[in-house]
């Protein structure tokens, strides 16, 4: 089963799920299958890269049971929503180039939502700071608003009245 579809239960039957650091960065789970991290300019990235290859082991998310292998997988979901939404970001500012405040704008509005997805997800992590869950919690948290945030990008930079330009984001 998917990690999205894991996480609804999850924290029931596996309290122990554990995350290296909240700090950890995504180099170790950037890797994702090639098919995942390429990006057409035809097709927007999908949210849904789930086998990772490392150390000639494959990672199956889809039925991830291990809590090492459950925060990989977590980290992975979150670095495809990061990429899907740095690809919607890259399409609403080529769109917009024209229009040096409406790009200005664009790059304000995403350095201030960094800080906001930061600071929200650390305060989540610090809710669970006493359970082992916290770093899986921080990383649904960060996955959750990037996706958000893309749907924004999309919506508001990307549309128009009766059109889109860029297919909408699947999550």
């Amino acid at each position: 089963m998917q990690y999205s579809t894991f996480k609804k239960f999850s924290f029931r039957f596996f309290p122990a799920l554990v995350f290296l650091s909240m700090g950890l960065g995504l180099q170790a789970c950037a890797a994702v299958s090639e098919e995942s991290a390429q990006v057409s300019p035809a097709k927007a990235p999908s949210t849904a890269p789930l086998v990772l290859a490392q150390n000639n082991a494959e990672l199956d998310c889809q039925n991830a049971i291990t809590t090492v292998d459950l925060n990989r997988c977590a980290q992975i979901e979150l670095s495809a929503a990061e990429q899907q939404m740095e690809f919607y970001l890259e399409k609403a500012l080529i769109l917009q180039k024209r229009d040096p405040v409406v790009v200005e704008g664009i790059k304000i509005a995403q350095q201030q939502w960094q800080v906001y997805q930061q600071a929200h997800c650390e305060s989540v992590y610090n809710q669970w700071r006493e359970g082992t869950i916290r770093g899986v919690m921080a990383v649904n948290c960060k996955k959750e608003l990037t996706q958000q945030r893309t749907f924004e990008i999309w919506k508001s930079f990307l549309t128009t009245l009766d059109s889109s330009l860029v297919p909408r984001p699947e999550f």
